[in-house]
């Protein structure tokens, strides 16, 4: 047995990522004994066809190089000698793989090992596994990448890294890891049986328990220590607002504990205004731009009533990043300031937990429940348990694909597969730990999803609350709409029947289990030969509503793409239905014989249900478990059945619509509803039970007004005439860094040209100007269109062109978007907000299109219909003020630091020529200038950055002015 040090490791380029079409170019491998590399190969390989203009860029091989080299079949003998008798290693190792096989048929390669796959197992808490992300965490250096040679020999260094933290994991993580992975099809099992057998011979250790058990010591999510309780004093405590300002100002205890501390006037009259707002039971709307300093602004009056009032106060975000500012940077820096102990918690939904208790169930038998994609996503899971403080699967990088799998709502602590008082494992469950600290702490840190979840369940998440702060309040919004819709689609559908049984690779599932059970009780007492009718008819049901659902998808998907006006006006794969929908009537058999058999196996598992409870723990040690499982998997189907009745009835203050990929499968389609209004429900569910609301965003107002915002947010039903407004001055100086410019000789954009004339001027900025440039689409599809026109043209130029949805995920864009200073970065709905790249790397954004929303999208078609109804005009009361807000978004990339300095570029002439530019101009910070013709934008663009000529309002610079020939 070769040790785990002694390996190949392998890398290849090819012309391409399909196996079946692409071709390999080069192999590299580097032979690796006892931790030393002993040998290297190194070949180019000579293509059928000439080399894709974008492969030579990466590798920098052209045809040339290759024109000499051996074809694939005249060097793989000479490959498959190096690797024979070795275990093999590679990044992503299935991609190389999978070409090899292809290339000269070979048959099994043994089992290679992944070094992403292991990096993902070792490394839980990397937001990615990518070989340059590897090379970054271990301080690794390529002086070359995209070459098979050097790219094995640093995956070989990374590798041997890994390695050294395997040699680190209890023997019991090792056993469990080998257990697991058994038939993944991976070398991981052999890898961790391999460590258990070299340190087998070492010394014996100390050996942990074999359970997972919440680590010692302080949450990670929870911050501060606090002795007292959090229940209300008598009389009226109020937050001194002078106490607020002398603390912002400069001498005061910020300032003595920020390094970087800079006294801001906007942040000192904001934070008093929200002290007032506690003070006084206010609800208010504060607009405070980037720079404001707004998140100290409200943490730090609410702190302090906070502790005055012994009454905790609830702050709610959209995202996670600014969860992770607040609770990470900002609320330990206002510890060292205040002068008395708190505490804060960030607390989220059941569902982000991991439920000890029913983990140790999935892993103690993997065989039983889990394929063997199952066991490899959970590998993970295995390692980071014994590290972690919080239980919160999202603190993750393998978080997203715990819930694509449905693997997550198998391991999470979700209210209906809870057993309370009974759970062995009550005092180490994350949810208890982490709500008891809740219930005593100052600060409340949440997301806007669990402040909808505790309305709709009457405060039964978050418990008795008065006082909440919204941050990000423009999203407010959506995210309510996103809560309170229902969606169904195949997926959801085949997570809930795979958990009860599934044929892949063997039987498993919650039914596998119970007929294993019922066969040996059988063996004992053959009176339990009757029972196992039970077991059997729910599996033959659940295959068999396996089938109709896909059956009733692929119709579905059938009609609606044949006749793509059933159920309205089609935007790029949503069609909207009302009651008595054509395409569910197309369907109506196979929905009937869905509905029956839901039905039926409901009523079965109820039986089974029966059956279970009336046995003794002593012929069956898992039935606490058993019987929550079978109640919860029972209310999943009741929840599947009760969504499609709703959905097919299509009635009520809603909007409904199919959403589909009109290139997939029948499997991507989705059945969905919203909420028409939000406004209503939240002034009655929400505000009506607060003492204090406090809304805050960047982007509150549409020229300097709250009307729109108000309006949809129900702040206007607010009967106490409690609704403050407050706009915070902002700390930049947006004359002197910003300027954003029109050029008005670009074509509408309803105009055949303007595609191609927007591309043109994109190329133009690029390559004259050459800085950091983020360009903001409306279209996923435009972006495609320009991405594939000027990519090659930019390449040339040496100009890196980043897309979403082409390069990589969000965060590795934003990553390489900074360092490669000079790159152009294309984005669509989600680079509008939430983009922070300060300095240099960001100095031009360009909005290629005032950005609408869609007026065929089914929601937006429904909320303009509504405000038709009301009298007004749908355009001017809504599609207006939204786009204003979201250009406002836009356009706030830009300027992130009193430093920054730079230029957002409309492409869309209608900011000058219509009426409501003018409403978009006053919305915006800067000057607004046109440019009549691309020599004009770029000299006024190139004069601002230079700063060498002054840029006068109508277009024209100083030179122009005094000489206009």
């Amino acid at each position: 047995m070769h040790k785990a040090d002694t390996f190949v490791c392998v890398d290849i380029e090819t012309t391409g990522l399909d196996s079946k079409l692409h071709e390999i170019i080069e192999i590299g491998a580097v032979r690796v004994e006892e931790g030393r590399v002993t040998a290297e190969f190194s070949e180019l390989v000579k293509p059928d066809r000439a080399l894709p203009e974008y492969i030579t860029r990466l590798t920098g091989i052209t045809d040339l190089d290759l024109r000499n080299a051996g074809t694939i079949r005249q060097v793989l003998p000479s490959f498959l000698d190096f690797v024979s008798g070795h275990t093999v290693v590679g990044q992503n190792i299935g991609f190389d793989v999978a070409f090899l096989r292809t290339a000269a048929g070979l048959g099994n390669f043994g089992a290679p090992v992944d070094t992403g796959e292991l990096a993902r197992i070792l490394l839980p808490m990397l937001p990615s596994y990518n070989l340059d992300s590897l090379l970054e965490f271990f301080a690794l250096t390529a002086d070359v990448r995209h070459r098979a040679l050097p790219d094995a020999q640093v995956t070989a260094e990374v590798f041997l890294k890994l390695l050294e933290l395997v040699r680190l994991l209890p023997d019991n993580l090792l056993s469990e890891m080998a257990r697991i992975s058994a038939r993944t099809g991976s070398g991981l099992k052999s890898l961790f049986e391999t460590t258990v057998l070299e340190r087998a011979s070492e010394p014996l250790g100390v050996r942990e328990k074999n359970r997972p058990k919440a680590a010692s010591g302080h949450p990670d999510n929870v911050f501060g220590s606090f002795s007292g309780d959090m229940q209300r004093d008598e009389g009226e405590p109020e937050v001194d607002e002078q106490m607020v300002e002398r603390l912002l100002k400069s001498g005061g205890g910020l300032s003595r504990r920020h390094d970087s501390f800079e006294e801001r006037p906007g942040q000192i009259a904001l934070a008093r205004r929200i002290a007032r707002a506690f003070n006084e039971s206010e609800v208010l709307m504060a607009e405070a731009g980037t720079g404001t300093g707004k998140s100290i602004a409200y943490l730090l009056p609410a702190i302090m009533f906070a502790e005055n009032a012994r009454e905790r106060v609830v702050v709610s975000t959209n995202t996670k990043n600014l969860q992770e500012q607040l609770f990470f940077k900002d609320i330990p820096l206002l510890s060292t300031v205040l002068d008395f102990p708190f505490r804060a918690v960030i607390l989220k939904g059941r569902g982000n937990y991991l439920c000890l208790t029913r983990w140790t169930r999935l892993v103690d038998t993997p065989e039983q429940y889990l394929n063997r994609q199952e066991r490899a996503l959970i590998l993970p899971v295995a390692a980071w348990i014994h590290s972690t403080n919080t239980g919160d699967l999202s603190e993750t990088g393998f978080f997203s694909l715990l819930g694509e799998s449905g693997l997550m709502d198998r391991i999470n602590s979700e209210t209906v597969s809870c057993l309370g008082p009974r759970c062995p494992n009550r005092e180490q469950c994350f949810v208890n730990r982490v709500r008891r600290a809740a219930l005593r702490s100052h600060i409340i840190i949440v997301n806007h999803s669990l402040v909808f979840s505790d309305m709709i369940s009457e405060g039964a998440v978050l418990g008795g609350y008065s006082r909440i702060i919204f941050d990000e309040a423009h999203n407010l919004e959506r995210v309510a709409m996103r809560f309170l819709g229902v969606t169904l689609n195949y997926y959801r559908i085949r997570r809930v029947l795979n958990h009860l049984y599934s044929k892949s690779e063997g039987a498993h599932g919650l039914l596998a289990v119970l007929d294993s059970w019922v066969e040996t009780m059988v063996k004992g007492w053959p009176e339990y030969e009757a029972h196992r009718g039970l077991v059997q008819t729910a599996i033959e049901g659940t295959q068999a509503i396996r089938t109709t659902a896909q059956g009733l998808f692929e119709r579905l998907h059938e009609t609606l793409r044949r006749d793509g006006t059933a159920g309205g006006e089609n935007h790029e794969g949503k069609q909207r239905f009302y009651p008595e929908s054509p395409v569910f009537l197309a369907a109506s058999e196979i929905i009937e014989e869905f509905r029956t058999g839901l039905r039926d196996l409901i009523e079965g598992l109820g039986h089974i249900h029966t059956l279970v409870s009336g046995v003794s723990v002593n012929l069956l040690s898992q039935k606490e478990d058993l019987l929550v499982d079978i109640e919860k998997t029972r209310t999943d189907l009741m929840g599947l059945l009760t969504d499609l009745d709703f959905l097919i009835e299509a009635a009520g203050r809603n909007v409904f619509w199919f959403e589909y990929n009109e290139d997939g499968s029948a499997y991507t389609l989705k059945i969905q509803s919203a909420p028409l209004d939000v406004a209503e429900k939240l002034a009655c569910g929400l505000y009506d039970h607060m003492e204090t609301v406090v809304m805050t965003s960047a982007t509150l107002t549409v020229a300097n007004d709250f009307t729109y915002i108000r309006d949809r947010l129900g702040l206007n039903l607010d009967t106490r005439e409690r609704v403050t407004e407050f706009i915070a001055s902002s700390p930049f100086d947006y004359t002197r860094q910003a300027a954003v410019i029109v050029p008005t000789f670009v074509p509408t954009p309803k105009e055949h040209e303007f595609i191609r004339e927007t591309n043109e001027v994109i190329a133009g900025l690029a390559t004259e100007l050459r800085r950091g440039m983020l360009v903001l689409f409306t279209s996923r599809g435009h972006l495609y269109r320009s991405y594939h026109d000027l990519h090659d043209q930019l390449a040339r130029q040496g100009i890196t062109l980043l897309a979403q949805g082409i390069d990589g995920s969000r965060s590795q864009l934003l990553r390489r978007f900074k360092e490669e200073v000079t790159s152009v970065l294309f984005g669509t709905d989600s680079f509008w907000e939430g983009v922070d790249v300060p300095g240099s790397a960001l100095e031009l954004v360009v909005i290629v299109r005032l950005p609408f929303a869609v007026p065929s999208d089914p929601v937006v078609q429904a909320q303009m219909e509504e405000v038709e109804r009301a009298g007004k005009s749908p355009f001017t009361a809504l599609s207006v003020p939204e786009a204003a807000i979201k250009l406002r978004q836009g356009a706030g990339r830009l300027i992130r630091h009193r430093n920054d300095r730079g230029a957002v570029v409309i492409l869309d002439k209608r900011m000058s020529t219509s009426w409501y530019g003018q409403l978009f101009k006053r919305s915006l910070p800067g000057r607004v200038m046109r440019a009549d013709n691309p020599d004009m934008l770029i000299g006024n663009l190139r004069g601002w950055f230079g700063s060498a000529e002054e840029i006068l309002p109508d277009g024209k610079n100083v030179n122009q002015a005094k000489n206009p020939k």
